[in-house]
């Protein structure tokens, strides 16, 4: 077609006055040349002048395409014709290059594919600029440089605002201009319920309802049981504790005459303020049964789909401030925290999620309600448990203060038999909304 010829002129940087300029001067250029090889023995056909033509008689010409390396290769089209064509030559001839009849002369050439450039601008001007998982840019206006021509995707984020996904497009040798807003996330409204025996449950965070996409997106570190991605919708906002339950909320329980009396061990690594650790998907349970007890509310595990669909806050990233990890944006073993790879941290110690929820990334391994599957097929669509597959192990969230960061990604699962109980595992509750 003309655009491949435009576009193998232009890869190779053809300059010539005399250079046909449509498939039909191709063509008229191509007659003269013979497309079969003739045997050593045969005599080229004489011009009308009784002067071989250039490309007339001495082999054949092959073009042809093949793809390497992810590169368009192309014969050097533009080279061989130039010699072939405009360059009149002793009979076995060219340019030097000795041309053997029937012998097949070929020239490979890389096409360098068409660039751009697009300018950005957003609000928030803070906001980060993502392309197939690699952080372009850090705020806005920008200006890429080096995109592919024609359209591409990004993805735009900013804390507190919810991440999209635009396409773009480059003009080729040019610059493009992306405009975007990015949707504020207001903090949901939180509230504690009054218990009977006196005090106050845990801050509960009201969690809109909407719709994502659940799974490994950012094509980095996924696994298989994080696929395929599907979309889940939940109907009805739900609330979720602002923090991990911490061991001052399940002593409370204790205190009360609840939880079975179980008084988890800390190991020396602290009580109060930090989340309760040594408790199984069992006890779990037990602490969101007491809260039902004690305030008339439907206390419960979040399902795995509710603890994605918060921890995502509208992200598609790995985290859900970015794709990158960092510096002291969690508690992990590698995350820049001081109480990295030792022990777990007070909650709230780090920021709040465009939901405002906290350490939903590390800290401590969160149970959910949903039976175990190792994979996302059949999975429900309406973010409630799924409640069939191996339920004598239950899922975890989140990663933990002795994990690596790879474990905290916002689509990372991980799943134990119910009764076990260990130093990195712990929980939060959900509660349900009344319409």
């Amino acid at each position: 077609s003309e655009s491949f010829l435009e576009a193998v002129d232009q890869g190779l940087q053809v300059i010539n006055a005399e250079r046909p300029r449509n498939l039909d001067e191709w063509e008229a250029r191509l007659a003269g040349a013979s497309t079969v090889p003739r045997k050593p023995s045969e005599s080229p056909p004489p011009s009308a002048s009784g002067k071989r033509q250039a490309g007339a008689a001495t082999g054949r010409l092959r073009i042809e395409l093949f793809a390497g390396a992810g590169a368009v290769v192309a014969i050097a089209m533009a080279a061989v014709v130039w010699n072939y064509w405009f360059t009149e030559r002793g009979e076995e001839q060219v340019r030097g290059e000795s041309f053997t009849n029937g012998e097949v002369l070929r020239m490979e050439e890389t096409l360098v594919p068409g660039v751009g450039k697009l300018t950005v601008l957003t609000q928030p001007r803070d906001s980060w600029i993502e392309r197939d998982g690699e952080r372009l840019a850090h705020s806005t206006p920008v200006t890429l440089e080096g995109l592919p021509a024609g359209m591409v995707e990004l993805t735009l984020g900013a804390g507190e605002h919810r991440s999209i996904r635009v396409e773009a497009e480059v003009p080729k040798g040019g610059v493009g201009r992306l405009e975007r807003t990015l949707e504020r996330v207001s903090w949901a409204e939180t509230f504690q319920d009054r218990l009977t025996s006196g005090g106050n449950g845990p801050e509960m965070v009201v969690i809109p309802s909407g719709s994502f996409r659940m799974g490994c997106m950012s094509g980095r570190d996924c696994n298989d049981d994080e696929k395929p991605v599907h979309t889940v919708t939940i109907r009805q906002s739900f609330a979720m504790s602002k923090y991990e339950v911490t061991f001052s909320d399940w002593d409370a329980c204790v205190s009360a005459g609840g939880c079975n009396r179980y008084r988890p061990d800390d190991r020396d690594r602290g009580r109060g303020n930090r989340p309760v650790i040594n408790v199984s998907w069992r006890d779990a349970r037990l602490y969101a049964s007491w809260l039902s007890r004690e305030t008339g509310e439907s206390y419960r595990l979040p399902s795995e789909a509710e603890w994605e669909y918060a921890a995502r806050a509208g992200s598609e990233t790995r985290y859900s401030w970015g794709n990158d990890l960092g510096r002291n944006r969690a508690n992990c073993n590698g995350c820049g925290s001081a109480w990295d790879d030792s022990r777990t941290a007070p909650v709230g110690s780090f920021a709040a999620n465009a939901f405002g929820l906290h350490d939903m990334h590390g800290n401590v391994w969160e149970w959910v309600e949903d039976c175990w599957n190792d994979s996302y097929a059949g999975a429900p669509s309406d973010g409630s448990a799924w409640l069939s597959g191996e339920c004598g192990s239950r899922g975890l969230r989140g990663g933990s203060w002795i994990d690596y960061p790879r474990d905290m990604r916002s689509a990372n699962r991980r799943w134990l038999p119910f009764g076990v109980s260990s130093i990195s595992l712990g929980f939060r509750v959900a509660r349900t909304l009344t319409p």
